[in-house]
């Protein structure tokens, strides 16, 4: 069923339910503002990469490090990503241990302390070191952000808000050019507020503190709390969470091969950009946010990957034409291409990254799977900053045919791996990947899960009407049925 914003009604586990106006709940509204500072994650992220690009055209920086030599430069660019694959091995089990809420914390912890030395940034040494720490932090506070906001909101609103987060990234870019010291202020925020955010309520339900969790989910539509309970305890009894299970089924293999794809295409995409083009990325992926549901994420990508794909031919040829015969004409296709390249990028790769690749997960492997998406993200990046300027240098344009190339593979990929999985409760997308075999509690429960559940001992789920859902004091809005 297609979105639609002026029906009363919106889709959930195949049965309609009344439409929820987020700020007119009180419960809701309060949830949705205090996880605007969890969003400031992906902010201060992109933050950091633009002011080290804003860093290097500014005399007083260069004379404090003794104008650093091209490696100097590159080893800073670098290293914060270097702090991001150390921190990678520890995302999951903080995440997972800890809470989404602590995870959080801790990261922001860390990378404050990582700012702190940034701003004192006596030497050269103290700098890099400084950019490592706040590398390692982001990535723990990175890992753990978007699975809170996914696991928190409701259903009708998980496409915009986990989409936004992401988006969120040029955002940052755009205020890169205030002194470093200000990198810390939105982590400042998040510790501030994170911890008013209540916990998600599938990391409760997990450690056994049902209770809770169904308190947190007192704004959800009363089915959805049952899928995620019998679900997490059917993964519990008979599914493992060890790295392993990644590849063990065709659709955790098929989910692993989107998760590739995403980081190391989405990395791909990140040039060296200005504060203008900057502002035209953040308007158009903050306001695709809003269509993500209407428009859907299979069809997203394909037009935003294929449209990349144009774009980006076109400048490589552009390019070419300049080079050879100096035609201004050429140069300025060139500029206007790249802001036409970066609109295609952010009508789906920008938002959708974190969005996507959270939903698509079951939860026993959900902090596993998104670090191995960070995973390649990370190692993309590195390449870019190492490889790119190295063979632009030597080949010039040429080395755009590469990409045009490799634009190519990616729309490949996305055309025969990226499925659609808009108007579906969270629990219920592993359908899409797993079919009959999907170990998914509720009232949709696969043959497999409903013999699962035989053997153990979780209780009977209670009737639910269609249009049954909760208020925030956990009493059924349309019945006021007690739970």
């Amino acid at each position: 069923m297609d979105y639609q914003p002026d029906k009363a009604t919106f889709e959930l586990a195949r049965k309609e339910f009344p439409r929820v106006t987020w700020y007119k709940q009180k419960g809701m509204r309060g949830v949705y503002v205090r996880l605007f500072f969890v969003v400031l994650t992906s902010a201060t992220s992109g933050y950091d990469g633009s002011m080290m690009n804003g860093l290097q055209i500014l005399p007083q920086w260069e004379k404090s490090f003794h104008h650093p030599s091209p490696s100097h430069i590159g080893l800073l660019l670098c290293i914060m990503s270097v702090g991001s694959l150390v921190a990678i091995p520890f995302v999951p089990y903080v995440a997972d241990g800890l809470g989404r809420r602590r995870g959080v914390m801790v990261g922001c912890m860390i990378m404050l302390l990582g700012v702190l030395l940034q701003g004192m940034g006596f030497n050269f040494g103290m700098f890099v070191a400084a950019r490592f720490i706040i590398g390692f932090g982001v990535t723990i506070a990175h890992g753990s952000s978007p699975m809170l906001i996914t696991e928190l909101v409701h259903p009708q609103h998980r496409g915009i808000y986990t989409t936004l987060y992401n988006a969120l990234w040029y955002i940052g870019s755009i205020v890169a050019a205030i002194p470093s010291i200000v990198q810390g202020f939105p982590s400042i925020l998040q510790l501030m507020f994170v911890w008013t955010v209540p916990e998600s309520p599938r990391w409760l339900i997990a450690k056994g503190r049902n209770e809770e969790a169904l308190t947190v989910l007192a704004n959800v539509v009363r089915i959805e709390y049952h899928e995620i309970e019998q679900t997490i305890k059917l993964e519990q009894e008979f599914e493992g969470n060890g790295w392993t299970e990644l590849f063990k089924t065709p659709g955790n293999r098929h989910r692993v091969i989107i998760l590739i794809a995403l980081g190391f295409f989405f990395s791909m995409k990140q040039l060296y950009i200005n504060g203008i083009l900057s502002i035209c990325n953040a308007v158009v992926a903050i306001g695709m946010c809003f269509f993500v549901d209407r428009l859907g994420r299979r069809f997203l990508f394909l037009v935003s990957t294929f449209g990349m794909l144009i774009m980006f031919t076109i400048l490589t040829i552009c390019a070419a034409e300049y080079v050879k015969a100096k035609e201004k004409g050429a140069a300025t296709a060139v500029i206007v291409m790249i802001f036409l390249y970066y609109v295609c990028c952010n009508l789906a790769w920008s938002g959708l990254l974190v969005g996507y690749g959270v939903e698509i997960l079951p939860y026993r492997i959900r902090a596993k799977g998104i670090t191995l998406m960070f995973l390649c993200v990370d190692i993309a990046l590195f390449f870019n900053q190492y490889v790119n300027p190295i063979a632009l240098h030597a080949i010039a344009w040429k080395y755009y045919v590469v990409y045009c190339v490799w634009l190519v593979f990616e729309c490949a990929v996305v055309w025969k791996f990226f499925i659609e999985t808009r108007n579906t409760p969270l629990e219920e997308i592993v359908r899409h990947f797993d079919g009959e075999d999907a170990t998914l509690g509720g009232l949709l429960a696969t043959e497999k899960s409903k013999k699962l559940v035989e053997k153990t001992e979780l209780s009977p789920i209670a009737p639910v009407h269609s249009d049954d859902s909760l208020d925030v004091n956990g009493r059924s809005v349309v019945q006021r049925e007690k739970i």
